[in-house]
């Protein structure tokens, strides 16, 4: 799956996704958040064939699918984390 992730296409599909949905939705939606649902959420299961079918659900992920991963993810990790680190994951703290 890194190769994936490697592929220029695929890091400008994400750019602009990414774009439309900060414009649209959720400005501070990052990178990261993206990268991490396509990775937990949406590639979990099932790794797209081709690079259409890639870049294709790269632009049909929702505010709604990266809220709930993360907010799942969030929910995980506050089970065995210390509330700083949580918070970071978050957004809510720098590195």
């Amino acid at each position: 799956m890194e190769q994936l992730f490697q592929n220029p296409y695929i890091q400008l599909a994400i750019h602009l996704q990414l774009s439309r949905l900060q414009r649209e939705q959720l400005a501070s939606l990052t990178y990261q958040h993206l990268e991490d649902t396509l990775r937990g959420f949406t590639w979990k299961r099932r790794q797209p064939q081709d690079l259409q079918e890639a870049v294709n659900d790269i632009l049909h992920v929702s505010v709604g699918e990266i809220v709930a991963y993360l907010t799942k993810q969030v929910v995980i990790m506050g089970k065995s984390a210390d509330l700083d680190e949580v918070y970071r994951k978050i957004g809510g703290m720098d590195q």
